[in-house]
């Protein structure tokens, strides 16, 4: 109950595996500023009653590797990527419970690929974060208020909703909504497509 900041903070060129990772009011995984490193077969669990506290931060972090790992919060996201970019984010599952369970914020340029994203809020969100690939992945309601992003041979099992952003692509994909619309395009959004998908 006395860890506030992070359970593990990792540094450049590091490796994080097979660690089971618990905290309460505090970041499970932090990488802040860093590049080069990997979080392989670990688990990371935040139980605390803080909505800005992930299992999973990559705060202003590149080139880092996420693989075959499970992230779950109690109360709020389990991921955030906040200006990070060109990291990967693989056969992994991310498990929330409210607000976003992924979310990337500002940054770009990042894959998530062979993961399972799931919660009642949006699963997935793209906020002004641009030119991420998300592939054969499987997820519930995403939101994007971004641009050129590309959701691919994957399965979205909520509504899809593209609230701003132009140059968004969907392709080769499912999208299967229980009730209400399958996909939705705001507006404000512009010059995106849907390609060679089911919804």
């Amino acid at each position: 109950g006395r860890i506030s900041i992070a359970g593990v903070r990792v540094s450049s060129w590091s490796v994080v595996g097979y660690s089971s990772i618990t905290v309460g009011n505090a970041h499970g995984i932090w990488l802040s500023g860093v590049t080069m490193s990997t979080v392989v077969r670990s688990t990371a669990q935040n139980s605390g009653t803080a909505f800005v506290r992930y299992p999973l931060y990559l705060q202003g972090s590149s080139r880092n590797v996420v693989t075959t790992s499970m992230f779950r919060n109690t109360v709020a996201g389990a991921a955030q990527l906040d200006g990070a970019t060109y990291n990967t984010l693989s056969f992994s599952t991310f498990t929330g419970t409210s607000n976003e369970t992924l979310w990337l914020y500002l940054g770009g340029w990042n894959t998530v690929t062979d993961s399972y994203i799931t919660g009642p809020a949006a699963a997935l969100l793209l906020q002004t974060s641009s030119d991420n690939t998300i592939s054969r992945s499987t997820m519930s309601h995403v939101r994007v208020f971004a641009s050129r992003n590309t959701i691919t041979r994957s399965f979205i099992y909520a509504p899809l909703f593209i609230e701003s952003g132009t140059g968004n692509v969907l392709s080769l994909s499912t999208v299967s909504a229980p009730t209400g619309t399958g996909v939705a395009i705001w507006p404000q959004a512009s010059s995106n497509t849907i390609s060679a998908s089911y919804v």
